[in-house]
């Protein structure tokens, strides 16, 4: 750094001896001083110095002037406060306060290191007090400390941060929908207006969440035969997916995903079919749709 004084009733010819204190060094400088304006017999000194003079004091010897700087004590900083961690995807956001003391020489830069694993990220500007320590392992737990640097030396870290495992992106697991149309009139197909809104629902559902896959089933009493039944749960089972994908459609919703559409007529009944309030339950149809 520049320290500047001023030396007054010595010719443009003198010379300098510089003693830095710092560094027990002595530089002999022979720049012309320059002339202050107003007093020809006092001229100004210019000098690079690698220490801080609190007082300058120039001693005329012969015609040598010795300039003696004082001795500024630098030490290392304080260690960084308040060391918090926030966990990520394989890494961690480290944030920290500045230390109480600066050692007497600037900060000039912040070292975060994580245990285990020894992983480390450097900030170079001392005014950004946070940093992302990546190349963590997801599910082990992490603690970091954090150091800082002045041109003295590093400080003992600080911390250890609060304890963070880091973790990937939330998997998303498949869940099940059951959704049951009925009572059917008997021997019909056609859909009911709440089996429409049952219908539309199940589709907003689907936008919502995502559509893994959809079974659509037919049932059917037990009136009539065996093959009459197993046509007649398909019609039903049909109706329901033509409408399901049309609410899809109107929803914007892209069909990427399956929709099976399946019968078993009178078989796997859900009630007895020797009462009418049996039969009505077992003129249904059951959607069983599996979503993110």
């Amino acid at each position: 750094m520049s320290v500047s004084f001023e030396l007054c009733g010595v010719g443009t010819d003198g010379q300098i001896e510089w003693f830095d204190s710092l560094n027990d060094t002595s530089y002999l400088v022979q720049p012309a001083p320059v002339a202050v304006s107003g007093s020809p017999s006092c001229y100004t000194v210019n000098l690079n110095a690698t220490s801080v003079p609190t007082t300058n004091d120039a001693t005329l010897y012969g015609s040598i002037f010795y300039v003696a700087i004082p001795k500024i004590s630098v030490s290392d900083p304080t260690p960084p406060l308040d060391v918090t961690a926030r966990a990520g995807d394989a890494s961690a956001t480290v944030t920290w306060t500045v230390p109480a003391s600066d050692g007497g020489a600037p900060i000039t830069s912040y070292v975060v290191t994580s245990a285990p694993g020894g992983y480390t990220c450097t900030v170079s500007d001392p005014s950004v007090l946070t940093c992302i320590v990546n190349g963590l392992t997801n599910g082990t737990t992490y603690t970091f400390t954090v150091a800082a640097i002045n041109a003295h030396s590093a400080s003992t870290p600080g911390g250890p941060s609060n304890p963070v495992v880091p973790e990937g992106p939330a998997v998303k697991k498949p869940r099940e929908v059951i959704v049951i149309l009925d009572p059917f009139v008997t021997g019909s197909s056609v859909l009911l207006p709440r089996m429409d809104v049952q219908l539309t629902n199940l589709a907003k559902t689907i936008k919502r969440y995502g559509g893994k896959s959809v079974v659509i089933t037919g049932f059917t009493d037990s009136r009539n035969g065996y093959a009459y039944n197993l046509a007649l749960g398909l019609a039903r089972a049909t109706s329901a997916n033509v409408y399901l994908r049309a609410q899809l459609q109107r929803l914007g919703v892209k069909i990427n995903f399956s929709i099976r559409v399946i019968t078993k007529g009178l078989t796997s009944p859900a009630a007895s079919n020797t009462t009418p309030a049996g039969e009505a339950k077992n003129r249904r149809v059951v959607l069983v749709a599996m979503l993110y």
